[in-house]
């Protein structure tokens, strides 16, 4: 599996300016916001949050978790794409089928999660 970083480097910048635009970084950038919060639970030990429970805000440690997974959620929808390149060889188009659809899947359920939190008001 031969790649030539010539023909697709036009695709990583695409796919690295989406990222960073959808991830917030802009606003990150712009607002200079703390890197994550620091709160005190229930039974009073202090804990590290990585996302803010407000939906106006957001702080750097919610910016770059937000950016991984749309990294992973984009890479696991390239292999599947390109999995219908090696039909000849089943062996490999099923393991980068089930591969990337597997880092789709955890990006999709791990958004959902942060997501649901930060719309409930939930700290993790």
């Amino acid at each position: 599996m031969k790649i030539k970083l010539g023909e697709y480097w036009i695709y990583i910048l695409a796919i690295a300016i989406t990222v960073f635009l959808l991830s917030g970084s802009v606003y990150v950038i712009v607002e200079g916001v703390q890197p994550y919060i620091i709160y005190t639970d229930a039974s009073g030990s202090r804990r590290i949050a990585i996302v803010n429970p407000t939906i106006r805000d957001q702080v750097v440690t919610e910016t770059l978790t937000i950016a991984g997974l749309y990294t992973l959620g984009f890479l696991g929808l390239i292999m599947v794409a390109i999995s219908y390149r090696y039909s000849y060889d089943p062996r490999t188009s099923n393991m980068l089928l089930i591969v990337g659809m597997a880092m789709l899947l955890v990006s999709s359920i791990v958004l959902y999660i942060l997501f649901d939190a930060k719309l409930w008001r939930k700290l993790i």
